[in-house]
């Protein structure tokens, strides 16, 4: 149409002819570009606030007097506003009607204890297997090996495990003795980094989120998270969250699934001993609001000094999606230096009937025992009567009711520790009851 019209006015030739004219459409931005042309300006913003970043960053390393971590900081900030800038800002919001079109997978790392990418924290007093467990279940995602020897995991995992508590030759003492429980090989799947990185320093963070790309890592244990925090301010929720939020961010944008290694509180000891631990029982703030999902471990019988390689722990799990559970552990550990790690897993319905037979089994011996010391009583008020005495004196001496005095003379005269006789009690018949000679 266009080139009819130039041709009726003659001037076709002079706008450079039917195929310039053909070719225009490709070359003039059209409405339906417009996002492709947004994405181009975009990119070239974001590259000039980079370089100008860059040259901030050079003139800041020679001359700027700040501590160098305030640097990074600044530096951090200032690449993530260039970054909203770019993108519509920090907050961009999304309809329900939207977010009910998105698909989430729930998948589960071991079946009905760990999903992932939802942060999870294992919650134990000292001395109680927080760091084999954890071993455990990182060795167990590596290898796809049950967990405990019990709970299915799903598919092999690359893991990573930094412990700060221990050292290099305790760790390798751990994993070698639950790798042999599992008869498999020490995995190439499980990356040890005995340093832990501290949350509050943007340093940490950056080489956090290195490592975790570098290492491709889809579970990540930090042991004990204790030594990740600054502890400044531990009671306060708020400046704990600040110190776990930009952690979780770069778990999160790493597609990482955090579990921290944590005490519980000493303080709540007494209440849970015998009984699983709860979430409200780990130590210091904001850890519990910060699990997605839990892994708690408390004694469910007290420790023996007599047997210390013997232990009898409860673990109980939970999360936000709301699967969790119960099971005991019977844990055996042997003792030095002939270690090793076994561990059976039982529900609580086992235990349950235990601790009943254990309670009728003491209850029984206490009757035993109350039984023989009073057959004694009874045996040494018969020693003071040679020619023997009725039941009513050895009442008496006893201080006995009628019924226990009948019994416990019934008991030691069908064993023959007493003898029954009919004698005579001041000129009346009677039955007496005297030692045999």
């Amino acid at each position: 149409m266009l080139a009819n019209r130039l041709l009726g006015v003659g001037d076709l030739e002079a706008c450079g002819g039917v195929d310039y004219i053909a070719s225009l459409p490709g070359k003039v931005g059209a409405p339906s570009h417009a996002t492709h042309y947004a994405g181009i300006v975009t990119d070239n913003y974001r590259r000039r606030m980079i370089r100008e970043l860059g040259i901030q960053a050079v003139q800041w390393s020679v001359s700027s007097t700040d501590p160098i971590d305030a640097s990074i900081q600044h530096l951090s900030e200032a690449l993530r506003a260039a970054s909203d800038d770019a993108t519509g800002g920090k907050f961009t919001g999304t309809t329900l009607a939207e977010l009910d079109q998105v698909v989430f997978d729930d998948e589960f790392l071991i079946d009905g204890i760990l999903t992932a990418e939802q942060p999870g924290i294992c919650g134990a007093l000292p001395k109680q297997f927080k760091t084999t467990q954890m071993v455990d279940m990182a060795i167990s995602l590596a290898t796809a090996t049950p967990w405990l020897g019990h709970f299915p995991v799903r598919r092999p995992v690359r893991v990573a495990y930094m412990s700060g508590e221990g050292g290099r030759k305790f760790v390798q003492a751990v994993a070698r003795r639950v790798c042999r429980s599992k008869g498999v090989p020490m995995p190439e799947d499980v990356i040890f980094e005995d340093r832990l990185p501290k949350m509050a320093r943007p340093e940490d963070l950056i080489d956090l989120r290195r490592f975790l790309r570098r290492q491709a890592v889809e579970v990540l244990f930090c042991d004990p998270v204790y030594l990740c925090m600054d502890g400044g301010e531990a009671s306060n929720v708020m400046k704990q969250g600040e110190q776990l939020a930009p952690f979780n961010e770069v778990c999160q944008d790493c597609g990482v699934t955090p579990i921290l290694v944590h005490h519980l509180r000493k303080s709540s000891e007494s209440r849970f001993t015998l009984e699983p631990p709860e979430l409200s029982d780990l130590a210091q703030a904001g850890f519990a609001e910060f699990a997605g999902q839990w892994w708690l471990l408390g004694r469910e019988q007290r420790y023996d000094p007599a047997q210390p390689g013997s232990h009898r722990l409860w673990l109980s799990w939970g999360s936000r999606m709301g699967f969790g559970g119960k099971k005991g552990l019977a844990i055996e550990v042997g003792t030095y230096p002939e270690s090793y790690w076994d561990v059976t897993v039982h529900d609580p319905s086992e235990i349950q009937e235990q601790r009943a037979d254990a309670t009728d089994q003491k209850r029984a011996e206490r009757v035993r025992l109350k039984d023989e010391k009073d057959m004694q009583t009874v045996c040494n008020i018969l020693a003071e009567f040679t020619d023997g005495e009725t039941k009513a004196v050895i009442r008496n001496r006893g201080h006995f009711s009628g019924a226990r005095v009948a019994d416990l003379l019934d008991i030691l005269v069908t064993e023959g520790h007493v003898e029954a006789f009919d004698g005579e009690k001041a000129n009346q018949p009677c039955k007496l009851y005297r030692l045999p000679e």
